[in-house]
């Protein structure tokens, strides 16, 4: 029955085409039976992969959520067609500050760890 009514839905919108002179360019009339048109899907390419990266780690990103987030196990396997998503997904998130190191004169912390007890010879 699945093949009676994909078949009558592919003439009725090559009929339409064929009477109206006009050619379907939108989703309508792609195949969807869920089957695909063969082949591997095409993932994103190595340089696509290292730039996620280093976003990721120039951000702090836990790599795991960005993969659950997709449901994918590794980047690698991330489809082609959600490289620019999954980098503005990343981007959206700020970049932390650096933690800039307190001013102190020489050996001003080193007494105080000694007197802690925090530093032990």
């Amino acid at each position: 029955i699945q093949q009676i009514k994909s078949t009558v839905t592919y003439l009725r919108g090559a009929t339409f085409e064929a009477v109206t002179g006009l050619a379907a360019i939108d989703d309508v009339n792609l195949d969807d039976d869920g089957n695909g048109a063969g082949g591997e899907p095409a993932y994103i390419t190595e340089t696509q992969k290292t730039a996620l990266e280093n976003e990721r780690a120039l951000r702090k990103i836990n790599g795991k959520q960005l993969l659950n987030h997709f449901g994918i196990e590794t980047l690698d396997k991330l489809p082609a067609n959600k490289f620019k998503e999954a980098l503005q997904l990343i981007k959206a998130r700020p970049i932390p500050e650096k933690e800039t190191p307190q001013e102190r004169e020489p050996g001003e912390d080193d007494a105080g760890w000694m007197e802690q007890g925090e530093l032990k010879t």
